[in-house]
């Protein structure tokens, strides 16, 4: 488990070492140790009473007048032969253990509970089976909805449930070594910790992960959704192994349109901080004139963290990157997806979501004279900034740029190699 404590191993691995149960005495110096799965037998199973026989391996044994080995006798076994998870099917599925995610008051004890949840599927088939056909996922998304304890070790554990290979908590372990790396913690991956990862649960990733209605954006910061897209980047990276049977399955589910959505919804809210930003900057009573429920979404959504510093459109224009790492993830997911599977729905789509941004209008105050003359001066003197709204539609629009390229580049590509011998013989 972890990866036999390789350096993505993570806090999850359940190697002794890993959760302080090594022995680190020398072998010279064990008397006498016993084994549980090298037990045998009983020499008295006639007995009612239990017998189990262990069988001695420390290495000192010098005495061979005296037997080495030991019976154990009792009423029942002290040890149970079943794993953690043979005895979570005995007593009737994982399903059983949904009371404990329901009593859950912080996120640690949220993300606990999650990971037994997930040890008594991993690797069991019946199980599984159990959790998928019996709601198990549809519970666990209305527990996570109810409860609204979210942070990124829930967020890992949900991920886990939908991606093999997965280890949560390993991207933390990374940043701690690494302090100099990326700014923030939700950089890119490494090679080492994607290249194996696959999508192998659909019912997780759609109940869990794909739902907007678990994952609020509202109530939070930008921190969580940037962290599930840098995870789903990591899925379709370029040097993953499976990135090509990892994007099909996304796009089967839907991923196109879930990313538009967020996009979007991240987009009012970057919109609603940059309101609340200009609010609180103003020193006449132009802000005044706003209504007041906008006041206080936009003061919500500032407070949260949803704001992102407005580039110069100068500088966008002439090619550089608007800056906003949240709506940037969303459209590299989409390119990375959209790569090995692309229809005429998801362009529509992208356009439609294109288009929907000239509806969104924050970080504008309304109209007046004097802030009309003030637009006027700041347009003059080349230093207008781009609004969140237009922000999304540089990224869009550059997303449709590069697959009309991707798609004169494949026919260029494929006029080279010539017509077909037996198309022209046809």
């Amino acid at each position: 488990r972890g990866f036999g404590g390789g350096p993505i191993a993570g806090p999850e691995s359940d190697s002794l070492s890993a959760v302080g149960l090594l022995c680190k005495l020398s072998p010279e110096n064990v008397v006498f140790g016993f084994r549980a799965c090298a037990s045998s037998n009983g020499v008295r199973s006639q007995m009612r009473n239990y017998a189990r026989r262990l069988m001695n391996v420390s290495r000192i044994n010098t005495n061979v007048a005296v037997s080495t080995d030991a019976v154990i006798y009792g009423y029942s076994s002290i040890i149970s032969p079943n794993c953690f998870a043979d005895n979570v099917q005995w007593i009737g599925g994982p399903n059983m253990l949904m009371p404990i995610i329901n009593a859950a008051q912080s996120s640690s004890t949220m993300a606990l509970s999650l990971r037994m949840i997930r040890e008594s599927v991993r690797r069991h088939p019946p199980n599984l089976e159990m959790l998928q056909a019996g709601g198990g996922y549809r519970v666990l998304a209305l527990l996570l909805r109810q409860k609204r304890i979210m942070d990124v070790s829930v967020l890992d554990q949900c991920f886990a449930f939908a991606v093999h290979g997965f280890v949560p908590g390993f991207q933390d372990k990374d940043s701690s070594k690494s302090k100099s790396g990326s700014k923030s913690e939700s950089g890119p991956l490494s090679k080492v910790a994607t290249h194996r990862w696959v999508f192998a649960d659909l019912d997780a990733m759609k109940y869990l992960l794909l739902n907007h209605q678990v994952w609020d954006l509202n109530g939070a910061g930008p921190e969580l959704p940037l962290r599930l897209l840098t995870y789903f980047n990591g899925l379709v990276v370029a040097h993953s192994t499976h990135a090509a049977f990892n994007s099909r399955r996304l796009h089967l589910l839907g991923i196109i349109r879930w990313t538009l959505h967020l996009m979007l919804e991240a987009t009012e809210l970057f919109a609603g901080g940059a309101d609340g930003a200009l609010f609180a900057s103003r020193d006449d009573d132009s802000a005044l004139d706003v209504n007041p429920s906008r006041r206080t979404a936009a003061a919500a959504a500032l407070k949260n963290g949803w704001f992102a510093k407005p580039m110069l459109v100068s500088r966008v224009a002439s090619g550089s990157d608007p800056g906003n790492d949240m709506l940037l993830s969303c459209k590299t997911l989409l390119r990375r997806v959209l790569t090995f599977m692309l229809t005429p729905g998801d362009l529509e789509a992208i356009a439609g979501a294109a288009i929907y941004t000239v509806s969104i209008t924050g970080g504008i105050l309304p109209d007046s004279d004097q802030v009309n003359a003030k637009m006027q001066q700041v347009r003059d003197a080349g230093q207008e900034k781009l609004a969140p709204g237009a922000v999304a539609r540089v990224y869009l629009l550059r997303l449709l740029e590069e697959l009309v390229v991707d798609g004169v580049n494949e026919i260029v590509t494929d006029d080279a190699k010539g017509p077909d011998p037996e198309g022209q013989t046809e």
